[in-house]
This record gives structure tokens, C-alpha cells and sequence, in this order.
């Protein structure tokens, strides 16, 4: 087996339904990270590019961290569908990820 990529993130994930997929991670809820920070941040990472970047393609600090996320499949206007979080504040929190992806 070869490794392709790895992400080093204390985080929930979840895999986009593209024909290359992108990958969301999002700050888990009730974990410590490796530099003990309290911070929370919704990633976007494109893995599978032929760059072999180890840098986000987007990268949003949030106020609170994550239970679970989850991504739609495309529909209507959202070409890349909608991110979904069940932040640890008991919001449930939707991001167009096109429009993330484009900044």
C-alpha cells in the first residue's frame, strides 16, 4: 500500500462527492490537539492533487469546535454541495462549500 497524503488534525472529516473528492475537517469537540490549543478551524483539503500540498485550500476559524460533518451531494445552486456541522453549542451550522472553495 502507498500513502498518497496524510493530514495531521485532531478532527472530524468527511469526504465531498466530486469524482476527486475534497476533503472537510472540522475541530473535534471534547479533544485536545497536539499544541493543546483551544482553537477551532473548518479545513478544506484537496489530498488527492497532483501538488502535494500540505496547506488547506481553505481554512475558516469557528467559535466553537465539532461533534460531526457532513457534505451533500450538489443540488440547485450549491454545485458543491453544503457542508452541514453539529457544532459542540448545539447549533447546526450550513456552509455552501462552492463558495468557500472560492473564497
Amino acid at each position: 500500500m502507498v500513502k498518497l497524503s496524510e493530514v495531521e488534525r485532531t478532527a472530524t472529516f468527511v469526504w465531498s462527492h466530486d469524482s476527486l473528492p475534497l476533503l472537510a475537517t472540522g475541530s473535534a469537540a471534547g479533544a485536545v490537539d497536539l499544541d493543546f490549543s483551544a482553537s477551532s478551524k473548518l479545513e478544506i483539503w484537496d489530498i488527492l492533487s497532483s501538488k502535494l500540498t500540505k496547506e488547506p485550500i481553505v481554512s475558516a476559524a469557528l467559535d466553537t469546535k465539532f461533534h460531526a460533518l457532513a457534505w451533500s451531494k450538489k443540488y440547485a445552486d450549491h454545485t458543491n454541495g453544503m457542508l452541514v456541522g453539529a457544532l459542540e453549542n448545539s447549533i447546526v451550522q450550513f456552509w455552501d462549500a462552492k463558495k468557500l472553495i472560492d473564497g
